[in-house]
């Protein structure tokens, strides 16, 4: 089996070649990331089959094969590409997400597998004529699931606007046609329409940018070269979006909904802060804290009156 080390490869390799190689790259490559970033094997048969037009079932039924070299020249510079740190999202232009691919890019933040923790959380709590909000919906990929598994109304409100323009051609892709998509900051974009009032409950999703700044100085290369930071950071103690948003909610009880609940994700350490944020700006309010699968506080569920 041939071992190609640079971009350009005149020798020939069989698929079953092209995967073995990979792995062997991408596992060192693995070694110094943390505990399961890189799944060599998966991540080596996606790059493959953007390569080279196949499915990944294509690529095991025709595992002999030999690729034509301009597909193994490519795949080569996918491999490299995503060996030195870029993410494998950014690499195929897409993330599956609660069973569905979305677009994504390097102006949105991919959502890691807690978000879809989040979503299924929602999707258990949510009633059928609940007034449906999120904040900061990025590629839009949660806001649509919300649409798609509930049939119900969804608005997403996105301050920037190369993440919103991303949100709405997911929320095209997938003809998620009861989601509404709005410019702006935080709540700003739907207190402009008006008063929600009427609906006897409101359900807000949040999961703003929520890391301090100074954790930048410990986090890998590859998340502060190719990760947005408007995404990722959020003042001196990583909960400045969560208190506008509060503020706002607070601010406009009278806009809302007779009964808003607040789904929040945020960073396990940030616990005891959120909590104290909280019970300042919304002293009525009800929190729950819900760990995530590696069991770590994760979700803030919030009952703001």
């Amino acid at each position: 089996m041939s071992h190609p080390q640079t971009e350009t490869c005149n020798m020939s390799m069989t698929i079953l070649d092209a995967l073995q190689w990979a792995k062997i790259q991408l596992s060192a490559f693995a070694a110094t990331q943390p505990d399961g970033f890189v799944n060599t094997a998966l991540e080596a048969q996606a790059l493959l089959a953007n390569a080279s037009g196949k499915t990944k079932t294509q690529l095991i039924v025709a595992i002999d094969e030999t690729l034509p070299n301009a597909i193994a020249d490519t795949f080569i510079h996918l491999v490299k590409r995503r060996t030195e740190g870029e993410p494998i999202s950014h690499i195929l232009g897409t993330q599956p997400f609660f069973g569905r691919d979305f677009y994504v890019n390097r102006h949105v933040l991919t959502p890691r597998p807690e978000t879809e923790e989040l979503a299924e959380m929602l999707l258990r709590d949510i009633r059928k004529g609940d007034f449906l909000l999120e904040i900061g919906t990025g590629s839009g990929m949660l806001a649509t699931t919300l649409a798609l598994e509930t049939d119900e109304p969804v608005i997403g409100t996105e301050i920037d606007a190369h993440s919103l323009r991303l949100a709405r051609r997911n929320r095209d892709l997938h003809a998620a046609n009861q989601l509404t998509l709005l410019h702006g900051s935080l709540l700003e974009p739907i207190l402009a329409r008006g008063s929600f009032s009427e609906f006897r409950r409101g359900v807000i999703a949040a999961n703003l940018p929520y890391l301090p700044f100074h954790l930048s100085k410990t986090m890998t290369d590859d998340v502060l070269r190719f990760e947005p930071h408007h995404a990722l950071f959020s003042g001196i103690d990583g909960l400045n979006h969560y208190h506008d948003l509060f503020r706002q909610i607070a601010a406009n009880q009278s806009y809302l909904p007779r009964e808003l609940h607040i789904y929040i994700e945020y960073h396990p350490d940030q616990t005891n802060s959120l909590l104290l944020l909280l019970k300042n700006i919304l002293p009525r309010a009800e929190a729950e804290v819900r760990k995530d699968l590696s069991l770590r506080d994760r979700f803030l569920l919030i009952k703001a009156w």
